[in-house]
């Protein structure tokens, strides 16, 4: 945004990558962590870092595992978000080609009789 390319860190906390947070310049990837937040509170429910020190825990440590909080999304959409939420940028999808890529090369997602089985 014209926000984040002027310097200004403009977001919500949960949402924001680590380079943002450091005041570092922003691009596609920062994108790619903000949907990849996106993807897990939708698959959860909940943020993937909580407590007092979220800017913190962003800089220093991974995000709880999804199927930690969500146990019926598959290893393989785990692996996605998490890929998406790298800390560091380089370790992230490179586009959201890339992403859109793995997300469709995943298996189908099945709804079962009593529950959503996400595989």
């Amino acid at each position: 945004t014209a926000f984040s390319a002027a310097g200004l860190q403009v977001g919500t906390v949960n949402y924001m990558a680590p380079e943002q947070i450091q005041g570092e310049a922003v691009n596609g990837q920062t994108d790619i962590y903000l949907l990849g937040t996106t993807l897990y509170y939708s698959l959860s429910k909940q943020y993937p870092y909580v407590g007092d020190a979220v800017i913190v825990q962003k800089l220093r440590q991974d995000a709880i595992p999804l199927r930690d909080r969500a146990p019926a999304v598959s290893e393989a959409l785990e692996a996605c978000v998490a890929r998406c939420m790298a800390r560091d940028r380089k370790d992230r999808f490179e586009t959201m080609q890339g992403l859109a890529r793995a997300l469709r090369a995943l298996p189908d997602i099945h709804v079962g009789d009593d529950e959503t089985e996400l595989v």
